[in-house]
């Protein structure tokens, strides 16, 4: 890519939190942890702003330089309708803002800007994702299958690298045991590492499977309250994400129990 030319990075897939952390941490050292708002421009979704207006907003953004003229950083941060971009053969697609932005992004980006896209269901069918990859960078973050090998390598690396920023290790048993109890379910990891690195000494202290099984509780025991509540606010997306937590920890608690069979044969 020519050095005139900005640069993209888009950050997708379907599990927010991983999507979430890695584009924070490019915005980290990209801008540092407290960025210059005259040279940084940080949008995300909120009562008076979403959709389309964001977008719209984020153009102008792209074509505004940074008050000292220096590298500009913008991140579109956490966005929720990247699944709204409409197909090839949508006839208002010309109009829609991500097919805007993605003509934008395939002009060719002002040399000293950099462009952070996150958030989830980005088809990487379509022309956004497309363009973002013939120009910049692509990064699929999916919560992790832990019915299969490859998403159980996956969320052993992910717990690992979590460990490793809390400066705590985890045994094997434990992260055996954390899988089993969690699956591929991203959002409990940090919250999960907090209390047990505690509990075993804090930082460079080793997570033990006593310590995992002493505090952590079995999603499958937690989920029926989880229903039980989100019925109460009449949520049917709470309710619906529940009911889909309890379907993946029986299949993952089956596909355990036939690993564990195939292990000893």
């Amino acid at each position: 890519m020519s050095s005139n030319i900005g640069k993209v990075y888009l950050f997708t897939g379907n599990d927010e939190i991983q999507i979430a952390g890695a584009s924070a941490k490019l915005m980290l050292d990209l801008a540092g942890p407290d960025p210059d708002p005259f040279a940084s421009d940080i949008l995300s979704e909120n009562d008076s702003c979403s959709g389309s207006d964001l977008l719209l907003r984020l153009l102008s953004s792209i074509d505004s330089p940074s008050f000292t003229g220096a590298e500009k950083v913008i991140w579109l941060k956490n966005y929720s309708a990247f699944s709204s971009e409409p197909d090839s053969k949508d006839k208002k697609r010309d109009s829609h803002p991500l097919t805007i932005l993605t003509q934008r992004i395939r002009k060719g980006l002002p040399a000293k800007l950099v462009l952070i896209l996150s958030g989830v269901g980005c088809d990487g069918r379509k022309a956004l994702a497309k363009a973002c990859q013939e120009t910049g960078e692509v990064r699929v973050l999916n919560k992790p299958d832990t019915t299969k090998r490859q998403g159980i390598a996956e969320m052993t690396a992910i717990l690992r690298e979590s460990a490793a920023a809390k400066k705590v290790q985890i045994d094997y048993q434990a992260m055996s045991l954390f899988i089993e109890l969690f699956a591929g379910n991203t959002a409990l990891i940090d919250s999960e590492l907090e209390k047990l690195a505690c509990y075993c000494g804090g930082e460079n202290s080793t997570i033990t499977a006593e310590a995992v099984e002493s505090l952590c509780v079995s999603q499958t025991e937690e989920q029926p309250w989880a229903l039980s509540n989100a019925l109460g606010t009449a949520s049917l997306k709470e309710c619906l994400n529940v009911i889909n937590n309890i379907v993946a920890k029986s299949k993952d608690e089956e596909n355990i129990d036939d690993m564990e069979i195939i292990d000893t044969i």
